[in-house]
């Protein structure tokens, strides 16, 4: 008898709508490696030429040369790197606003909400306050 994933029909009805695309990417990789894709001949494909052309191609648009007096792109602006502040407000505002939060629903203060029935929220993210260590 089949074991494993192979006598589990839940899994077969879950993956049978891509089996289709799984197909078109084999037959993908298989032609742009050259290579069979996953088989028990399974070799590992030469991409020397691969190499060879994205180095040509990054040659021919002068992707390796460094250029000190190219035009600088008018319309572009600096902008703040934004995983580290929203990790940084993340950071100021989650254990004060958690510990807020708790003291209230010991003290048994409800919760305000608005006419749609939704919490509503006392400051903005932006508006918090820094954090005070003590």
């Amino acid at each position: 008898t089949p074991k494993g994933i192979y006598s589990d029909w839940h899994t077969y009805s879950d993956i049978s709508a891509s089996i289709k695309y799984l197909n078109i990417l084999k037959k993908q990789v298989h032609t742009s490696m050259k290579a069979a894709y996953q088989k028990k001949n399974h070799k590992i494909p030469d991409l020397t030429q691969i190499v060879w052309e994205v180095a040509s191609t990054a040659r021919s648009y002068h992707l390796l040369e460094r250029l000190d007096n190219h035009v600088e792109n008018q319309t572009a602006s600096a902008f703040t790197d934004l995983l580290a502040k929203g990790h940084q407000k993340f950071e100021s505002s989650t254990l004060k606003t958690f510990n807020k939060k708790l003291r209230e629903w010991v003290d048994g203060v409800p919760l305000e909400t608005s006419e749609d029935g939704e919490p509503v929220v006392d400051m903005e993210i932006d508006e918090l306050p820094a954090p005070e260590f003590s």
